[in-house]
């Protein structure tokens, strides 16, 4: 290119250059000459409208920015209560697999629960009828008062009480085959006190008076058998009344006899408050030992036998004492 070129393209673009501050200047002279042209309190409104938008623009980024960190702290309280739910339910699944194959879940499966519940419809206390033999039957402990009771790692899975109220509903029944009157000490889960029970059986006058219990043994499950307790003065009455009984529950066997017992477990010298204020032939029979599995098993097969058993034996011995008047 030639030097008369360059020079001419030089000058045109100063020209260029020249021509747009001019422009500009004069955009700014205009705008100046304008802003002068306003008033002062139009100057003012526009200065404080300016002013304004700016704050609300600078909060609207300070707004929009922590609205979105709020969103991302939302969004990872939720992801930690998704995992928190999902660890839950694996924790409970694991819990209740482990439970259906706990020995404990096993003990307490409803197989051998319902030998404990009376299988005879509760009745009314009866009130004696003249000329008919009367027994009174007193279903040891009831209530808050459970009596011994069988445990299986640390969980109760049988209640003394319960066979007692079972076996005297089951012997109430066997008496009334003989046309004997009952009166029951109790016919539902309820406490009584000692004496109110001898009380029961003197106010009915009764002719018998037999309390049913289960024994205990806390060393060994090989302690079995059936005692029949009595006064320590070894009443001859009640003494032949428990021997006949005996008898007739070794003829249904299953249990050991461990024979007529004198006084108490503790002192032959004390007695049972059962057999020391009754005033008729009483005693207190010990159906077995419930820490024993065989007692416990020749209960649940035998105990309707066992009761029609002791009623035969009572009514026979009833029959005697007649004849012998």
């Amino acid at each position: 290119m030639s030097s008369n070129n360059r020079r001419m393209n030089t000058n045109v673009i100063s020209k260029i250059i020249n021509s747009g501050k001019r422009a500009v200047a004069g955009v700014l002279s205009f705008v100046m000459e304008k802003w002068n042209s306003l008033h002062r309190e139009t100057k003012k409104v526009f200065g404080i409208s300016l002013a304004t938008g700016l704050v609300l623009l600078v909060a609207v980024i300070v707004l929009a920015v922590r609205l979105g960190n709020v969103t991302k702290e939302l969004d990872s309280v939720q992801t930690m209560s998704t995992n928190l739910q999902q660890e839950l339910d694996r924790v409970t699944n694991e819990m209740e697999n482990a439970l259906q194959k706990s020995p404990v879940t096993e003990a307490i499966k409803p197989t051998s629960v319902p030998t404990m519940v009376a299988t005879v419809t509760p009745m009314p206390t009866a009130t004696p009828e003249p000329d008919k033999y009367v027994v009174c039957i007193d279903a040891g402990h009831g209530d808050w008062d459970g009596g011994a009771v069988k445990t299986v790692n640390g969980v109760e899975v049988r209640v003394e009480k319960d066979d007692n109220l079972r076996m005297a509903m089951l012997l109430r029944e066997a008496l009334k085959a003989y046309d004997i009157e009952v009166v029951m000490t109790r016919d539902t889960d309820v406490y009584l006190g000692l004496s109110e029970r001898a009380q029961i059986a003197n106010a009915a006058g009764a002719d018998v008076l037999i309390s049913l219990h289960r024994n205990a043994y806390a060393g060994t499950a090989e302690v079995q058998g059936v005692e029949y307790w009595i006064h320590n003065s070894r009443p001859a009455d009640a003494e032949s009344l428990a021997q006949k009984i005996s008898a007739e529950v070794v003829k249904v066997g299953g249990m050991v006899n461990r024979g007529v017992k004198y006084g108490t477990i503790a002192s032959s010298k004390e007695n049972y408050a059962i057999n020391r204020e009754a005033n008729m032939a009483s005693m207190i029979i010990e159906l077995g030992f419930i820490s024993s599995e065989a007692d416990n098993a020749a209960l649940d097969e035998y105990g309707e036998d066992y009761a029609k058993g002791m009623a035969k034996a009572v009514y026979e011995w009833l029959e005697e004492q007649v004849q012998t008047q």
